[in-house]
């Protein structure tokens, strides 16, 4: 028959357990505050932001569709495994030219869990690429309208583009974000990085934070 201490114990090790659980699963529930430029990496290499996995054979970027798939949730870096609901490869297309030449572009989306992301306090419901070997389009979908996203993020966007507007005046002429009727906007790098602030043509009530870079 077990004694007093015995249950004791055993009392307080199911609680420090649940405790720790109860801890892990609030951990778990945080959202992912994400950065600026902070997208969703592969888990073979955190430097490289990318939804989909390319075929070995591949030395720089596919010239075919067979070349690429979308990535499972487990081949994306740790960081982001909890953060992912579903992925998919929206597109994928080769176009052919007068010369020959071809050019391989693909779309590849994540649907994020509810609550799991944010940026600068924003929730973050999703996040889309759109990628050739010249030319890259990054931008998440977040859940507020398109005038809170502006608040939250243009200044942090003009102040981070100093260091460049005074290192290259060249390729960054303005750190002032303008407005083309769409969208805000600024040059912020060379070949022509520039970030965008925009409604969400599809839902006023959400809003669109880009990054596009390429020639």
């Amino acid at each position: 028959m077990p004694t007093i201490t015995t249950l004791l114990l055993s009392s307080l090790l199911a609680l420090i357990t649940c405790t720790a659980q109860a801890h892990a699963e609030g951990a778990a529930d945080k959202p992912l505050p994400l950065q600026r430029n902070d997208f969703p990496t592969l888990a073979a290499n955190d430097q490289i932001q990318r939804l989909v996995i390319f075929d070995p054979d591949v030395e720089d970027f596919p010239v075919r569709c067979e070349q690429l798939r979308i990535a499972r949730r487990a081949e994306l870096s740790p960081r982001w495994q909890p953060v992912i609901d579903r992925l998919t490869l929206t597109s994928c297309e080769v176009t052919a030219f007068d010369d020959g030449e071809t050019y391989l572009t693909y779309d590849a989306h994540a649907t994020f869990k509810p609550a799991a992301a944010t940026l600068q306090g924003l929730p973050v419901i999703g996040y889309e690429e759109a990628m050739g070997a010249m030319h890259i389009r990054q931008s998440y979908d977040v859940d507020a309208p398109i005038a809170q996203l502006l608040k939250a993020m243009r200044p942090l966007i003009e102040h981070d583009c100093l260091p460049m507007l005074q290192l290259n005046p060249m390729a960054v002429p303005t750190c002032a974000m303008s407005y083309d009727g769409e969208a805000w906007s600024v040059i912020v790098g060379e070949l022509n990085h520039t970030v965008w602030l925009r409604a969400n043509p599809d839902n006023p009530a959400r809003s669109l934070y880009e990054v596009s870079g390429g020639d």
